[in-house]
């Protein structure tokens, strides 16, 4: 499940554009005109004016597909409210439609079993919501190449506050037909972690899941052949627990149109480019959603339509072994005290004090009670699963 949710549309437009309330912003430079603007022109719009957002897609895979409608507060603001209540409907060109149910406020989703997307045929999505009508271009579904080979390099990065250890991932890919051209890739990271004590009634093993929320997307249109080597996916360091355990990463590649890659491209662009007096100013991005009944209204979002390849790779800890990663623990900050005695009154005091209860074992007649400054530094599950990923292949059986 947890795959197929993520491949069926990009990363989240909300998580992209957090922090970025200029992307809600109209200026009058379009993001690839080469001349410059010297005046910056803020259009007379009411603040209370609001933006649908659409953020969904289908590919070749079994669904059930994800369709999530929001709308923006204002035209300066980042903050979002689901849009309940519509009717949404995926498309098939001269062929079969579905009718989206809506599972929670703004999410929608087709039936299991329902319709699937299929190689060379075209798809789009409408929308009915207050009396307006929206939809989508017609995307075709391209065929997508495998994932010729997923790894990974021990590299040193520079940080914010100096250099980081971790690995690098990697992927290369081609299509030698050359007819692909065009990639996005996301993925999903799972890993087990622990925390620093046991405890009799707190596990103390547990398993974390990320997906990925940025833009990773490449082009082969100025090459000859359509191949990519060691295109970058992400950067695991010694910051997190990822690595000291075992660590799981599935890569989702996608085929995609240019028109879909020039939008991923222009949001990646307005993604890097913010922050200095300099940067050239950006314009509303359009996606391939229009509003039917009134052409005037802006819609913002991106409905996918793509074949995925997967491969997954596991690393485990000792894998370092001969040159280990120094991690930082997210622990540093944790502290305990085990105090002997069955009615010792130190631990009404620590209770007292706001410290917490994170285990007790009797030894030789004398009960030892341990306490702890935080419940995250004895029970893992404030910080993932006790259960492991439905498909998680541990290292050992009975072990992480």
């Amino acid at each position: 499940m947890a795959l197929r949710q993520a491949a069926m549309s990009g990363p989240s437009l909300r998580n992209i554009l957090s922090g970025y309330k200029v992307f809600l912003m109209i200026w009058p430079c379009l993001l690839w005109m080469t001349t410059a603007c010297i005046e910056e022109y803020t259009p007379e719009i009411s603040r209370s004016q609001q933006l649908l957002i659409v953020d969904g897609g289908i590919t070749s895979e079994p669904g059930p597909y994800t369709v999530r409608l929001s709308l923006s507060k204002g035209i300066q603001d980042v903050f979002t409210e689901p849009v309940s209540g519509a009717v949404v409907v995926i498309e098939e060109k001269n062929g079969s439609s579905e009718v989206l149910s809506e599972v929670d406020p703004g999410r929608y989703e087709t039936a299991t079993g329902g319709i699937t997307g299929k190689i060379g045929n075209e798809y789009r999505i409408s929308i009915t919501h207050n009396d307006e009508g929206y939809e989508s271009a017609w995307m075709l579904l391209k065929d997508c190449p495998p994932i010729d080979s997923l790894y990974w390099m021990r590299e040193r990065h520079q940080g914010v506050n100096g250099e980081i250890d971790g690995i690098q991932w990697y992927i290369d890919t081609h299509d030698p037909d050359n007819n692909t051209r065009y990639y996005r890739w996301e993925y999903i990271e799972d890993w087990a972690f622990s925390v620093p004590i046991s405890s009799s009634w707190n596990p103390t093993l547990c398993y974390a899941h990320n997906p990925s929320s940025g833009i990773i997307i490449g082009s082969t249109e100025k090459f000859t052949d359509d191949l990519l080597l060691k295109h970058p996916i992400t950067y695991v360091d010694h910051t997190t627990t990822r690595l000291t355990l075992r660590y799981r990463i599935i890569v989702i590649q996608h085929a995609i149109t240019e028109e879909e890659f020039r939008y991923w491209e222009a949001l990646e662009e307005l993604n890097e480019n913010l922050g200095t007096l300099f940067d050239p100013i950006p314009a509303e991005i359009y996606g391939n959603i229009r509003n039917v009944t009134n052409p005037d209204r802006s819609v913002l979002g991106y409905f996918t339509s793509s074949t995925v390849r997967t491969d997954t790779m596991y690393v485990d800890a000792e894998e370092f072994a001969n040159a280990p990663i120094y991690f930082d623990s997210p622990y540093g900050f944790c502290n305990f005290v085990v105090i002997a005695g069955d009615r010792n009154p130190a631990i009404s005091n620590y209770y007292r004090a706001g410290w917490l209860l994170a285990d007790t074992i009797r030894d030789a007649g004398i009960l030892y009670t341990t306490m702890a400054n935080s419940r995250y530094c004895f029970d893992c599950t404030t910080a993932g699963n006790a259960d492991p990923p439905a498909d998680w292949i541990p290292l050992n059986p009975g072990n992480q």
